[in-house]
């Protein structure tokens, strides 16, 4: 009765390993013992997994960013290379020349970058970012990771794209903050920014109303100012007073502090406000 034995050897390279099999036979006559070999198998090549040659192309922040994609996306279909995995790299920047690095799976594992349409070759050394020029805003290329036993092939686009500050917002809504999402936040999706790109660009400013008793001394929410939006995601007072805010409650000859020194109102505006 054959049986199928798994053997899990991990990621790490082994050269050879021993097998104790016991062959054993309930038709054999009482008192039969059951036979043990003991076998040495010995590995001449080690077939690595797609898991173990599973590489990352990247860029610095401040440059533009790369994220996965399904092989047969819409962004990937122009590429006509010979891949070995399911997915590719799509790379975005706002820079004619573009940076990036490749983070490898395993030690002794290379990596280059081979364009498609001129075969030049890129090569990555220990996730130092290379330099190429993208001299058209869209341009095809190979993830190439290998060494002397075994070779993954990735599609890859780069795309040189418009920037999110090229749009106008939409009422109500502001640039996304970068923070720590240089790339992402500021870039568009495609070469020229368009209306696919608002949502990716943009989010709801905060309203007024966040600035409910934050007006300063004597000074409250304009009127009508409740839905009115600020300048971010957070309103600020020093940013938003002049939209937000009002001295409507003040008489004229009333006196004020602003930045430590005594004002006095002189006049009252129809808008509400009141000059010092």
């Amino acid at each position: 009765r054959g049986k199928v034995a798994h053997i899990v050897l991990g990621s790490e390279r082994i050269d050879e390993v021993r097998l104790q099999c016991r062959y054993f036979d309930e038709s054999w006559p009482p008192g039969i013992p059951a036979i043990v070999a003991t076998y040495r198998l010995r590995f001449e090549r080690h077939a690595y997994s797609e898991t173990e040659l599973r590489a990352k192309l990247m860029m610095p922040a401040d440059v533009g960013y790369c994220e996965k994609a399904d092989r047969q996306s819409e962004y990937l279909r122009g590429w006509n290379g010979q891949a070995t995995t399911k997915y590719g790299f799509v790379c975005r920047t706002h820079s004619r020349d573009a940076e990036l690095f490749a983070t490898l799976p395993a030690q002794g594992m290379q990596s280059e970058l081979v364009s498609q349409a001129s075969g030049e070759v890129i090569r990555f050394a220990s996730s130092v970012p290379s330099r190429l020029s993208l001299a058209e805003r869209r341009q095809y290329y190979s993830l190439r990771v290998f060494n002397e036993e075994a070779e993954t092939r990735y599609p890859v686009i780069l795309l040189r794209v418009g920037e999110c500050s090229e749009l106008p917002p939409p009422a109500g809504y502001v640039l996304r903050e970068v923070g720590e999402e240089l790339g992402y936040a500021s870039l568009c999706l495609e070469e020229q920014c368009g209306e696919q790109d608002k949502e990716h660009c943009f989010v709801r400013a905060a309203s007024c109303t966040d600035l409910r008793g934050r007006c300063g001394d004597f000074g409250s929410l304009r009127p009508g100012s409740d839905t009115a939006p600020c300048g971010g995601v957070v309103c600020k007072a020093s940013r938003d007073w002049e939209r937000c805010c009002s001295y409507e409650a003040l008489q004229v000859g009333t006196e004020v502090m602003l930045d430590g020194r005594r004002s006095v109102v002189y006049r009252r505006e129809d808008d509400g406000s009141a000059p010092l």
